[in-house]
């Protein structure tokens, strides 16, 4: 990372970390973004983004730069870790460079860091200050933290007339709002769909943006555990989590080859099979698994954002599966649209996303 000399506000820093952490942000799961920028003893600026997979962490790669003198103060997006993972703890590494003044824009609410580094630090004469100005990914991850269970957006597309299938055409929104979608895939962890759109559609369900590979947990619904046998040659789909409450013990060994089987009573609240996601370690889920899918979500109130892919033609006698009433009876307010090529993209997103210290 380049060198500055330092004459800005502490204000201006703090936002630079939060912008640092926005770089990797989709890349770095489970391991939440991070960026840190660092003030040496000649007053130069460092700088620090958390790794591609979640390594290294920010504050780890800034500080271990040998090229970097002392470090004085210190500026990142989310509190330090000061627990041993896959990743060796931030909060030991500060200490041992004699780091004195941190300031972070957000508390971390992860049960493993809640509390915990502002007391190992203190005891070692080290100061650190919220800002509270926490940046975009560090309200996801604290949200997820706080309510045990993935921030969860869904997307649907229909025609004008709201039909979600055409009798004849499969892809019916344009080659831009293709691209959309899979740029939602890039910035989720992991996608849901139901039994249904697995069976009449054989999916692929990954992420095919031009110089991106990224892997997505895909998670199925499907209570007796009925495949198509065309399914079972899907390579994209096995090893797939499906939730399940099917007792055939025989039936259950044969699919449980190709998948990763989740006994599951589909009569429990959807937001126990969110807390089940979550503590598989995944943290933003999207769903994309039709009109069914969607209507048991919304109807929990378990869906933080939604898109309506709103295609501007007309399918009339050729229109199959309406989500006219799912739409009309979602709850989310409107918060943006965009108008691309031959379509709409209507973005409702609930006003309850956020976190409190």
């Amino acid at each position: 990372m380049p060198k500055l000399k330092n004459n800005l506000p502490k204000n201006y820093l703090i936002n630079l970390a939060n912008k640092l952490s926005e770089i990797n942000q989709f890349e770095t799961f489970p391991n939440p973004s991070v960026g840190a920028v660092g003030i040496d003893k000649n007053n130069l600026i460092h700088l620090g983004v958390t790794g591609k997979h979640g390594s290294p962490h920010a504050e780890f790669a800034l500080l271990k730069n040998k090229k970097i003198n002392f470090i004085n103060e210190l500026y990142t997006s989310l509190e330090p870790c000061c627990h041993i993972g896959k990743n060796p703890s931030c909060s030991n590494l500060i200490i041992k460079k004699k780091v004195k003044k941190i300031f972070s824009s957000s508390i971390d609410l992860d049960e493993r860091v809640k509390e915990k580094t502002n007391r190992l630090l203190k005891k070692k004469n080290i100061s650190l200050k919220y800002t509270k100005q926490p940046s975009k990914p560090s309200i996801l991850h604290n949200y997820c933290n706080l309510n045990q269970k993935p921030y969860v957006v869904a997307k649907i597309a229909s025609s004008n007339d709201f039909y979600s299938k055409h009798k004849f055409k499969r892809l019916f929104t344009s080659k831009s709002a293709l691209k959309f979608a899979h740029l939602l895939r890039y910035q989720s962890d992991s996608i849901l769909v139901g039994k249904n759109t697995i069976n009449h559609d054989n999916p692929s369900l990954n992420c095919r943006l031009n110089g991106i590979e990224k892997k997505i947990a895909i998670f199925i619904i499907n209570k007796n555990l009925f495949f198509n046998k065309k399914i079972f040659l899907n390579n994209n789909l096995k090893g797939a989590y499906v939730f399940h409450s099917e007792k055939n013990k025989t039936k259950i060994k044969k699919v449980g080859k190709f998948f990763k089987l989740i006994y599951f009573d589909l009569n429990q609240p959807v937001n126990d099979l969110l807390k089940v996601v979550y503590q598989l370690g995944y943290k933003k889920l999207l769903i994309e698994g039709g009109a069914n899918t969607l209507s048991n979500f919304l109807k929990s109130k378990s869906i933080n954002e939604l898109y309506h892919v709103k295609n501007k033609l007309n399918f009339n006698k050729n229109g199959l599966l309406s989500i006219k009433k799912i739409v009309k009876d979602n709850k989310l307010p409107l918060n943006q649209v965009l108008n691309l090529e031959q379509d709409l993209i209507l973005n409702y997103k609930s006003k309850y996303v956020h976190w409190n210290y």
